[in-house]
């Protein structure tokens, strides 16, 4: 381990911080791939307002992601959290908006 001289709990923090950088990568990469998409159908150019917009989804995007990942029991750190960073990145709002409505009308009873 290359952290093994320093304490319990600083090595407990550098590998917390070390899982929340890759989530965040994760998540970035997920946006910019759908940004890029975005380019290629020419609904928005690469190099725009809107790309610095995105830094503001990603920073919401990683609190969900790691919302997530915690409530599906996921291993900190792991591929499976990583994947599930990338994909809520690569939906978005409107897509995680089109994905859990549905499900969210069936589970929460309707007012009479």
């Amino acid at each position: 381990m290359p952290f093994s001289h320093l304490p319990e709990a600083a090595r407990g923090l550098l590998s917390g911080l070390a899982g929340l950088a890759g989530i965040i990568l994760a998540v970035l990469f997920g946006r910019l791939a759908w940004h890029t998409a975005e380019v290629q159908r020419g609904n928005r150019r690469f190099w725009s307002w809107l790309l610095a917009l995105e830094g503001l989804t990603v920073g919401v995007l990683v609190v969900l992601a790691k919302a997530a990942s915690d409530y599906a029991g996921l291993v900190p750190g792991g591929w499976q959290e990583l994947g599930m960073a990338a994909v809520l990145g690569w939906l978005g709002p409107r897509g995680l908006d089109a994905l859990l409505m549905p499900w969210l009308r069936r589970k929460i009873p309707k007012e009479e």
